[in-house]
């Protein structure tokens, strides 16, 4: 389940470009930081938890990991050696790795306001709530 990822995939480090107006429309992922072997699953979920409010992400996360999959065995990945349950929990889990280590750096993270220190613990918090960690 490792591959390259991102490490810091959130909104804030992409970009949707065009090149012309009937041009379709490309992401641009930007600050390549902390790019590094991990669970695919570990970026999505990160970019779930830094993006999407609760109440959306609760309804749609196993259709939209359930997408993932299917690219991932459409690109070649053994749907037998990567089941889907194993996706699923991967993700579950990487997405409270990944921001369980984050949260205490942005405790000490110069000016960030306090709603958004706010923010991201309630959607941690509800993460590990909703994934029974």
């Amino acid at each position: 389940p490792f591959t390259l990822c991102h490490g810091d995939f959130h909104s804030s480090n992409m970009l949707i470009t065009r090149a012309t107006k009937d041009s379709p429309d490309e992401l641009v992922l930007f600050d390549w930081s902390e790019v590094g072997p991990w669970e695919g699953t570990t970026d999505l979920a990160q970019i779930i938890i830094s993006d999407v409010p609760m109440a959306l992400w609760r309804h749609e996360a196993k259709r939209v990991v359930r997408k993932y999959w299917d690219r991932l065995v459409q690109g070649g990945v053994d749907a037998k050696a990567y089941p889907f349950e194993q996706c699923w929990q991967s993700y579950c889990r990487g997405g409270a790795e990944r921001w369980v280590w984050f949260i205490g750096l942005l405790a000490d993270w110069p000016g960030l306001p306090a709603a958004a220190g706010q923010y991201f613990h309630d959607q941690v918090f509800a993460w590990i709530e909703e994934y029974q960690l």
